[in-house]
């Protein structure tokens, strides 16, 4: 990769990627950006991936120009891990679709329906999510569904009234933000944790790990939980079907107005020219 960009590193140019590795030898050049840093940390990550970003990622970021990210949280996080000789790290913030304060869905059936978006991915605790719904299925009738890729190991054992949907388009998505009661994320760790802000904005609360960036972006719209705590994450499950929070327009509006796209790609725009 790098010698793609030998001709501008030549000119003194600057690589602005939206991903989060630096290139090789032109580190030093790079502008990157990084939702979060979970790939160094027990359990969301692994032995390999652990040894490979600590030892290898972060000496190169630690040698970026500049570093974007996404949420207070991270970038508190980042620049900790960087020190004080590292890039500056700068918090951009994160954009939602304001097509979603369109959505006015009446519930799929008569059956509540609690939602859970990101698969089986470490950090989104689906098999805790799981064993928490088997047990609030004991006192309470609703429908879970599942957004995502999902193992077909998790997929077997799954409580009753589990629907696995895989990847859906984003339109369809939006209307099972809309539909559902709650959406269920109880996640061990999130850079900033999109689908929770988009189910906010589509008028649904927020069962959510009360850990990483998470509390910040959900607030006083949701059920904070221990996301290690089958019982916990269970009995907000219940709470929240017997007591639902009520998101308001103006609410859902405020939430659009304060992650607007455009305003993300300002302060990054500003960002980037003051590093240059």
């Amino acid at each position: 990769m790098a010698a793609k960009f030998t001709p501008l590193a030549m000119r003194g140019g600057i690589l602005l990627s939206p991903g989060f590795v630096p290139a090789f030898g032109w580190s030093h050049r790079s502008i990157v950006t990084v939702h979060d840093l979970m790939y160094l940390h027990e359990p969301t990550s692994d032995p390999l991936r652990m040894h490979y970003f600590a030892r290898v990622v972060i000496s190169l970021l630690e040698r970026c120009r500049l570093v974007l990210t996404v949420s207070d949280y991270s970038a508190c996080e980042i620049q900790a891990v960087l020190g004080p000789k590292g890039p500056e790290v700068v918090n951009v913030g994160n954009g939602i679709d304001p097509q979603l304060l369109e959505l006015t869905a009446d519930p799929a059936t008569d059956i509540p329906q609690v939602l859970f978006v990101g698969g089986d991915k470490k950090n989104k605790n689906l098999p805790t999510a799981l064993r928490a719904v088997a047990r609030a299925q004991q006192t309470q009738q609703f429908d879970f569904v599942v957004v995502g890729e999902v193992a077909d190991s998790i997929v077997q054992s799954a409580p009753s009234r589990t629907r696995f949907l895989g990847h859906v388009p984003d339109e369809e998505l939006g209307l099972l933000y809309a539909q559902s009661s709650a959406l269920l994320m109880p996640s061990l760790g999130e850079g900033f944790g999109l689908p929770a802000l988009e189910s906010m904005v589509a008028g649904t609360p927020v069962i959510f790990g009360a850990r990483g960036a998470l509390p910040d972006v959900v607030g006083e719209l949701g059920w904070p939980v221990d996301p290690t705590d089958v019982e916990e994450i269970s009995s907000a499950i219940v709470v929240a079907l017997d007591q639902p929070i009520e998101i308001s327009l103006a609410e859902r509006v405020g939430l659009v107005d304060g992650h607007r796209w455009e305003d993300v790609a300002a302060r990054a725009h500003n960002a980037v020219v003051a590093a240059l």
